[in-house]
């Protein structure tokens, strides 16, 4: 038998819950998770050693408050909308017994890229608050990487579905639209260093391009 080995074109769509884990270790935020999700469309392009790439825009959902801390109230929510535009590399590996004809419709994948991340956030806080004096930014751009991995299932009709983990560190912490003050051991006053990191899972479609292959035909 002779491999026939094509790359293959996809269109993709995802949609699942996100969280953002803004400041972590300064203010414990609690985020509604039904109203905090991602949706994402792009394309995506795997090639015959299984190496890919995809390009896909994402747009997403932040809420949290810190109306009760560990420490101090702060007297403060956010909504965030976010949207990000990036590229990212992926690597897939088949799993299972393979059939006759084709392989096994079952795989698994990592991916790592980057992109561009602009966040708007929607800010309520009580400025005569004493505690509540830091950076505010409403609208922050800024690059970011996405990694994470997921499984997909072939339905050999040119549909693939599975679902995929998601990890993001963008470079800020604006995310939820301000940057609270830390103090050293002599009491002096500095920024945060924490980032604004978000992740979530979701749900994947996926509908090949061009061909009714989806990755292999094995021709006699």
């Amino acid at each position: 038998m002779n491999e026939n080995k094509e790359m293959q074109g996809y269109f993709i769509f995802s949609i699942g819950p996100e969280y953002c884990f803004a400041d972590p270790t300064e203010s414990p935020f609690s985020q509604d998770i039904f109203k905090n999700y991602n949706l994402s469309m792009g394309y995506r392009k795997l090639f015959p050693n299984n190496f890919g790439y995809r390009a896909e825009l994402t747009y997403g959902n932040f809420t949290g408050n810190d109306l009760v801390s560990l420490t101090q109230t702060r007297r403060y929510s956010f909504s965030t909308k976010i949207l990000k535009a990036s590229v990212l590399g992926e690597y897939s590996i088949i799993i299972g017994p393979k059939y006759y004809y084709r392989s096994t419709p079952n795989s698994i994948y990592g991916f790592l890229g980057a992109g561009l991340l602009r966040s708007d956030a929607n800010l309520n806080y009580d400025p005569n608050n004493p505690i509540a004096r830091y950076v505010y930014k409403q609208t922050y751009y800024c690059p970011v990487i996405p990694f994470g991995g997921g499984y997909r299932h072939d339905f050999n009709n040119g549909f693939i579905v599975g679902f995929e983990i998601n990890y993001n560190f963008p470079f800020s912490d604006y995310i939820d639209g301000f940057k609270p003050p830390t103090f050293t051991s002599d009491k002096a006053s500095m920024v945060s260093k924490s980032n604004d990191v978000f992740g979530g899972i979701s749900l994947t479609i996926s509908y090949l391009l061009g061909s009714k292959y989806l990755n292999r035909q094995y021709a006699r």
